[in-house]
């Protein structure tokens, strides 16, 4: 609880980003607000780009209508996050150069490495 308090801390004052955590593709599934990865993005000063839910399906409109300002994944081995996305640039994310794969397994799944992944969440929102 006190890393988790520290990284909350350290990020209070940032501006809340519109960040969204995508964990698979055809279909697409992210991690709405209802999801523990939602309160890691809150601690790490963004703001969930989904309004409910929480592993929520969606498709291509849907991420495009939601316009996030970062997009990340948790690590997959597959293949390169960015060139999954290159072609979307009407998303900021995108259009920004914001989409970032997370290393941390804390982003997974719940446990003793998710102060790492809000560090790292954090991290990427705030381009550090």
């Amino acid at each position: 609880r006190s890393g988790l308090s520290s990284v909350r801390l350290a990020n209070e004052t940032a501006s809340p980003t519109r960040t969204l955590i995508v964990y698979g593709h055809d279909p697409i599934y992210a991690a709405g607000p209802e999801s523990f990865v939602s309160a890691l993005i809150e601690i790490a000063g963004g703001v969930n780009a989904l309004s409910d839910g929480d592993w929520v399906q969606l498709d291509l409109e849907a991420v495009i209508a939601l316009a996030p300002e970062v997009i990340l994944e948790p690590a997959s081995g597959s293949s390169d996050v960015r060139t999954r996305w290159e072609r979307y640039t009407s998303i900021p994310a995108v259009r920004d150069g914001r989409v970032f794969e997370l290393q941390s397994p804390g982003a997974s799944r719940p446990g003793p490495s998710i102060v790492e992944a809000a560090a790292e969440i954090a991290d990427r929102i705030h381009n550090r």
